[in-house]
């Protein structure tokens, strides 16, 4: 049945509205828990339902309770059903047995009531706890349902009804790390703490929107931002009220955008020969002619000088090779702001000792006959020259060539005509 009478209900119901606007009117703050109540009577029981807090929060746990009271002859409590959305979570009773039917509870036994020795009221008490799945700011309903020995009574929206508050949400951006530069994509990252997967975030470059991204299990967003425009850009992550989570958004964080640095190139220069000791010059040649930076040389590898300023798209360097052989010259470029680092191909540098200083005497006897062979001698200076020597006679060249052996060529001669 839904009901055994109506005696009292509306004196009870009338007293519970100006309890609930009393509190309105003190103000127990938001942190406070808010009861709310009904009273009923129906034939000769009267009925008190009170929930511990009348607005409530995802994972609070909240006691719902009904007090059974007789007015006159006893009756038997035999089964008490505590109706609630199915999003509360049943958690405990305080009577044993009590098994969940998803949009209510059950408890059985037998429970005596009297109307004026004890015990005169029976109190069943449920507690649960919210879940995700309660609708927000949104009148939820309770009530309940029972059987007694003098009948039974069906009350599953009597109340107290409640409500389940929205998410409170926090929204933070992650630091951008740099550096940022105009066409780059550069991923914005935000948490949201109080949200729900698949909630959408939204990203800000001041005051416009550059796009949004979606929450996912961890509470993560991501946006992959390609700026546009160089500068100190003002970023910003907001996420909107949703039908379960209240709106947020993070500080402002500034970030630096720039250009791209201008893409450079480097030829290295240098004589195809060198004589050790001898300073020749290695040069870079920078493109473009503007570029600004430094270049720095290296031989075989190891750097040599010190890094050279660029002027009017080259560097150069003097240098002078300490050994022989071939040396490999190449060079690095080191952009200043705004221009990339460059290298270039390395050139080789045949590198050769100076050549040894000699001298040469000559020598022949003072006279000769013609016909009559005779040694002209030339006497090279340092010993171990190594190389010819050409005689020549009033200007001619005489015989071949001789090899310079123990520093002296020697060439046995015949003068052909006296004088």
């Amino acid at each position: 049945m839904v009901g055994r009478g109506l005696r009292r209900v509306v004196g009870g119901i009338s007293v519970f509205a100006m309890a609930a606007g009393f509190a309105a009117a003190v103000g127990a703050g938001p942190a406070a828990a808010a009861s709310g109540s009904v009273s009923w009577s129906d034939g000769n029981t009267d009925f008190k339902r009170t929930i511990s807090d009348t607005t409530l929060s995802v994972g609070q746990e909240v006691e719902v309770s009904t007090r059974f009271e007789r007015d006159w002859v006893l009756e038997i409590i035999t089964r008490v059903d505590d109706y609630r959305p199915s999003c509360l979570e049943f958690v405990s009773s305080n009577k044993s047995g009590a098994s969940d039917k998803g949009t209510y509870t059950r408890v059985t036994g037998s429970w005596n009531v009297w109307p004026n020795i004890s015990p005169t009221s029976q109190t069943f008490t449920f507690k649960y706890r919210v879940t995700e799945d309660c609708a927000r700011d949104t009148e939820l309903k309770t009530g309940m349902a029972y059987d007694g020995s003098l009948g039974s009574g069906s009350y599953k929206t009597k109340g107290p009804h409640f409500t389940v508050a929205k998410n409170n949400t926090t929204t933070s951006l992650a630091a951008v790390s740099g550096p940022v530069v105009t066409g780059v994509p550069v991923t914005l990252s935000a948490t949201v703490t109080g949200g729900a997967q698949g909630d959408p975030v939204d990203f800000y470059d001041g005051g416009t929107k550059v796009g949004s991204g979606q929450l996912n299990s961890s509470g993560v967003a991501t946006y992959e931002w390609t700026p546009s425009e160089a500068g100190t850009r003002s970023l910003q992550a907001k996420f909107s009220s949703t039908a379960k989570a209240k709106s947020s958004q993070s500080s402002t964080q500034d970030v630096q955008v720039n250009d791209p640095d201008v893409v450079t190139s480097l030829e290295v220069q240098a004589p195809g020969a060198a004589i050790t000791g001898e300073p020749v010059d290695l040069t870079a040649q920078v493109s473009p002619a503007d570029a600004a930076g430094t270049v720095q040389f290296s031989v075989n590898g190891a750097p040599v000088g010190a890094p050279v300023e660029v002027a009017g798209g080259a560097a150069v360097l003097s240098h002078a090779f300490a050994a022989a052989g071939d040396a490999s010259v190449s060079a690095e470029f080191t952009g200043a702001p705004g221009f990339t680092n460059a290298s270039g191909a390395p050139v080789t540098v045949a590198v050769s000792d100076p050549d040894v200083v000699t001298s040469l005497e000559v020598s022949a006897p003072g006279a000769a006959i013609t016909g009559e062979p005779v040694d002209l001698t030339a006497q090279v200076s340092p010993a171990d020259a190594a190389g010819t020597v050409q005689f020549s006679v009033n200007g001619a060249p005489v015989g071949a060539p001789v090899e310079v052996a123990g520093g002296a060529a020697v060439l046995s001669h015949a003068f052909a005509a006296a004088g």
